[in-house]
C-alpha cells in the first residue's frame, strides 16, 4: 500500500492511496493460485477526508472511496489509523 495525506487543519485531512492484493491458496475447485498469475493479482485505488477526533492521541475517522479491477469500487467508512 501507499498512501499519500495533505493536512487541511490540525483536524482534516485528504487522503489518496492505491494498494495490490493476490489471491494465495487452493481455489474452489482444489487448483493452486499462483502469484505470478495476473487474474490473481487486484490493484486498486481510492481517495478520501480523514478527521482527527483526537489529534493528540492520533485517534481518526476516515472516508475513502476506492475503484479496482473490472469496474469494482467501494465505499469505506474506517475508524482509526490504516497502519
Amino acid at each position: 500500500m501507499i498512501s499519500w495525506c495533505y493536512f487541511l487543519s490540525q483536524n482534516w485531512a485528504l487522503v489518496a492511496f492505491t494498494e495490490i492484493g493476490c489471491l494465495y491458496g487452493k481455489d474452489l475447485v482444489g487448483n493452486y493460485n499462483n502469484f505470478s498469475d495476473s487474474d490473481n493479482l487486484y490493484p486498486s485505488i481510492g481517495a478520501g477526508v480523514s478527521y482527527a477526533l483526537k489529534p493528540e492521541e492520533k485517534i481518526i475517522v476516515r472516508a475513502e472511496v476506492a475503484a479496482g479491477k473490472e469496474g469494482s469500487y467501494g465505499f469505506y467508512l474506517k475508524f482509526g489509523q490504516p497502519f
